[in-house]
This record gives C-alpha cells, sequence and structure tokens, in this order.
C-alpha cells in the first residue's frame, strides 16, 4: 500500500470518528436533557398537586392564582411522549371550569390563557395538546365575550420544512464546532464556514417557523 493510500485511510479513519463523536455527544446530551425535562416536569406537576389539594378549596386569590402557576411550569418543561403536559393542560382546564362555576371570573380568564399559552408555546413540528384547543377558545371567547375569536382561521401546523431546516442547522453548529477543535490547518476554514452557515440557518428557521 503507498503512502497516499495510507494517507487517504488515516483521514477516512479520523472523519468516521469525528462522526461517531459527534452522534455520541447528540445523543448524549440529548439523553440527559429528556431525562432532566422529564424530572422537573414531575416535580413541578405534584408540587402543583400538593398544593392544589392544600389550598385550592379555601385558598384566597393569591394562592389559587400561584396553583395555574404551578401547572404552567410543568408545561413549559414539555418534550415529546411527556405525560405531564397533557396531565397540566387538563388540570388549567379542570381550574378554569370550576372558577367560572365559583363566578372567579379573573381566575377563570388566566387557566385559560394559561392552558391555551402552553400549548401554543411548545409549537415545534406539531402542535401538542392542539385537539384542547377549540374547548379552550370556546371559554375564552365566552369570558372575554369577544364571539369573534370563535371565527378565526384555525391555527396550522408549524412548517415541517423549516422545522427540519432548524434541527439542520442546529446539528451543522454543533458539528462544526467539535470538528474544528479536532482537525487543525485548512480544513478549519471549511469547518468554520459550516459553522457560520448552520448558525444563519438555525436563526431563520426559527424565525420562519
Amino acid at each position: 500500500m503507498s503512502n497516499a493510500d495510507k494517507s487517504k485511510k488515516m483521514r477516512i479513519k479520523k472523519i468516521i470518528k469525528i462522526i461517531y463523536l459527534i452522534i455520541s455527544l447528540l445523543i448524549t446530551m440529548s439523553s440527559i436533557i429528556i431525562a432532566r425535562s422529564w424530572i422537573q416536569a414531575a416535580q413541578e406537576f405534584n408540587n402543583a398537586r400538593s398544593l392544589e389539594k392544600k389550598h385550592f378549596k379555601n385558598g384566597n386569590f393569591f394562592e389559587q392564582f400561584k396553583l395555574i402557576n404551578q401547572y404552567e411550569k410543568s408545561c413549559h418543561l414539555y418534550f415529546p411522549l411527556s405525560p405531564y403536559f397533557t396531565r397540566s393542560i387538563k388540570r388549567l382546564m379542570a381550574l378554569g371550569t370550576k372558577f367560572e362555576e365559583e363566578h372567579k371570573t379573573k381566575l377563570a380568564k388566566y387557566a385559560w390563557l394559561a392552558a391555551k399559552g402552553c400549548i401554543m408555546v411548545n409549537r415545534s413540528f406539531y402542535i401538542p395538546g392542539k385537539k384542547y384547543l377549540p374547548e379552550i377558545n370556546t371559554h375564552i371567547a365566552k369570558l372575554f365575550n369577544d364571539p369573534q375569536a370563535l371565527e378565526r382561521p384555525n391555527i396550522k401546523d408549524p412548517s415541517l420544512l423549516f422545522s427540519l431546516l432548524m434541527l439542520v442547522g442546529l446539528f451543522t453548529w454543533i458539528g462544526s464546532v467539535i470538528a474544528m477543535i479536532m482537525l487543525k490547518g485548512k480544513k478549519v476554514k471549511f469547518f468554520y464556514f459550516l459553522f457560520v452557515g448552520g448558525y444563519i440557518l438555525w436563526i431563520i428557521s426559527i424565525y420562519l417557523l
């Protein structure tokens, strides 16, 4: 085997190692983020349930406002297949209905708006909890005396194209940083342009999503 072939083989091995390292790091980072989000969402939801059992019946306005906020925290720790997101949405809807029955209009408004806000803030490839929006919008329209809220066009799912481009940009950005750390010489310039391009693509995709 010639020196050129050996050098080419070494370069291929190095590239494979870099790709393997990038994939391993991404999987590790994703696992850590998912585990952390799961634990925190469970803690926030359980805290909200404890607060609801202690203070809901005889609680004052501040305590009940805090309860709604606690369920919001659990919703904001959303990730796909998380059971705590759906449970928190249902509890917010139940609280909104309960406050309406008790003629606590301010709290009812806040609960229903919180439920809708939790759904909309977690838009990505799709809208989680989209099936609850019709009921939520009905109560919001009633509470705010805004019949036109029900006549507005349905919210469209986020663009799948820009969602995919966002992920491509993010992975390119992270991968190019790792490559620049490991490689030296002229090759670094190539990954520098990838870094800039990946970052720009990520930002633009988030904006257009």
